[in-house]
This record gives C-alpha cells, structure tokens and sequence, in this order.
C-alpha cells in the first residue's frame, strides 16, 4: 500500500520495504536528505533511489525516492508524484476518494477508487 500526499516535497520510501522488493536499483548513498516532518522532527534518509520504476493503476513512473529507516507507512507518494502523473483527487462526503492519473508517455488516464481506513 502506499500513501498520497501532496503536502510532502518527496517520495518516501521504508527502508523494510527496500530490502523486501530485492530490487536491483542500488541506494546513492551519496545523495542523502535531511528531511523535517510536520511536527518539526529533523530525519536523515540513507539515501536515494534514483529512476524506480513505480507501477501504479498499470501505469509505470520512474521516481526519485528517499529510503528512510522508519516510517508509518511503505511507500509515501508526495508532490513530486502527483505532478509527474498529473493526479486529480476527487473526495467525497463518505471518507471514499476517486483518483484519476494521467501516464506521461501516453497521455493515458486511469482512475483509482479508494476507501476510507
């Protein structure tokens, strides 16, 4: 799972997740963040990854993100992503909310519902 939020300037990644994907897209370890949180908590990523692939309602992004030690989530998608997908949130009265990406090659729109946790 992963979250949305346009109020964070990158793309987070946890660093339990990295080391599950296996992937082969090394951490620059040169390229290290010192990031400050909403409740002014300064944390420094281990790094970034750069260029990884990323599919999200079949649609394929390569991003820049940060791999952090913890996090309360897996995968945080931050402003950076949603203007590269050209992201359009629709929220509703019942918590639910209604996505809608574009895939910058192909100007393809997919749309994703979600529900409230």
């Amino acid at each position: 799972d992963a979250l949305l939020d346009d109020g964070s300037t990158v793309c987070i990644m946890n660093k339990r997740l990295w080391e599950s994907l296996r992937t082969s897209h090394p951490v620059d370890l040169t390229r290290v963040m010192h990031m400050e949180t909403a409740d002014g908590n300064v944390h420094t990523s281990r790094g970034v990854l750069e260029n990884l692939p990323v599919t999200v309602g079949g649609i394929k992004y390569l991003l820049q993100v940060q791999v952090v030690d913890r996090a309360p989530f897996d995968l945080l998608l931050g402003r950076p992503f949603s203007t590269l997908a050209q992201t359009t949130v629709s929220n509703e009265s019942n918590g639910n909310q209604t996505l809608v990406l574009r895939d910058p090659n192909s100007d393809r729109m997919v749309q994703i519902n979600t529900k409230k946790r």
